[in-house]
């Protein structure tokens, strides 16, 4: 459901090999919370208190299941926990990130799933 993709994303901020990768995205997320398909006043009356993905998520601020649910705001942070697994993955085996991928001969996906495929299988 919606709500599970917000959870996996505040476990991953726990998780020292993915904090980093993690912060700076959503960082970088909240900076453009204007293009996610909200003019300004739909924009206004969706964060009437602004749009910070790493405070909501540090704070354990909690998004309504409607805005959880718009595919602008979903989208993008579960392909974001979709390559922090991943990452964590790699880190994990002991290999580094240019290994892993070196070792990868494709990957797949479904739904949402394919746009995080997709960056790994060029990367």
């Amino acid at each position: 459901g919606t709500l599970t993709y917000w959870q996996e994303l505040q476990e991953l901020l726990q998780d020292e090999d993915t904090r980093p990768v993690i912060l700076r995205t959503l960082r970088a997320m909240s900076e453009r919370a204007g293009d996610m398909g909200l003019g300004p006043e739909e924009a206004k009356a969706a964060f009437p208190e602004g749009f910070d993905l790493v405070e909501w998520l540090t704070t354990g601020y909690q998004p309504s299941d409607a805005i959880l649910a718009l595919p602008s705001f979903s989208y993008p942070l579960i392909g974001l926990c979709q390559l922090a697994r991943f990452q964590s993955a790699a880190l994990q085996s002991g290999l580094g990130m240019s290994e892993c991928l070196g070792l990868c001969a494709g990957s797949f996906g479904h739904s949402q799933g394919v746009a995080a495929s997709l960056v790994v299988s060029v990367s």
